[in-house]
Parts: structure tokens; sequence; C-alpha cells
């Protein structure tokens, strides 16, 4: 990996630390390209790819190729933190909850 692609990828590890949203989609949308040549297909029966691209202290930069309309099991990342920068296409997230009644839509966006 060149350089100037972990620099990337550092910068946009500090613009999410920072919450700087509208900085680090002004970024991802200038690199698209870029992200699109390298986003991974989805293996046989699962509904995304994933790539790891850059690991620190601070966090992970993770690219996704996920199949139109495909969708994911509920589950959870524990204590992580996170969020989705879309580079091209839709995501739409379902929040859940436990319930006594089982597992119950808590919002989606």
């Amino acid at each position: 990996m060149a350089h100037s692609d972990i620099a990337l990828f550092q910068e946009i590890l500090a613009l999410a630390s920072a919450g700087h949203m509208a900085s680090l989609q002004r970024l991802v949308l200038r690199r698209s390209a870029w992200l699109l040549d390298r986003a991974p297909a989805p293996r046989h029966g699962e509904p995304y790819g994933r790539l790891p691209l850059h690991r620190n202290r601070h966090g992970e930069v993770m690219l996704a190729g996920w199949h139109t309309g495909a969708r994911c099991a509920p589950h959870d990342h524990g204590d992580a933190h996170g969020m989705v920068v879309v580079v091209a296409g839709r995501f739409r997230e379902t929040r859940y909850r436990h319930t006594p009644e089982g597992l119950q839509t808590h919002g989606t966006h």
C-alpha cells in the first residue's frame, strides 16, 4: 500500500474520531472512484464483502461492498462505535433492542 493511501486512511480516522462528518463525506466523495475500484465483492452466500484498509489505535477503516438489496441479520458490535459513509448507492440501518417479548425494531435510518 502506498504512503499516500495510508495518509488517506489516517485522515479518514482523524475526521471520524473528531466527529467532522461533513469533511469526512467530502473527502470520501473526492476519492470515491479509488474506493469503488477496491470495493470487495461479497462471497457466495454472504451479504457483503469486507476489506480492512487501515487500523491504528484510533480505529479501523473498512471498505464494504454489498449486493443491491442485500440484508444482514441483526447483530451488534459490542462496545465499539462506528459510522457508515456511503460511497455509492443507499444504506439503511434498522436498530433493534431486546425486550421480554424478544427482539424488537427500535428505529430505522
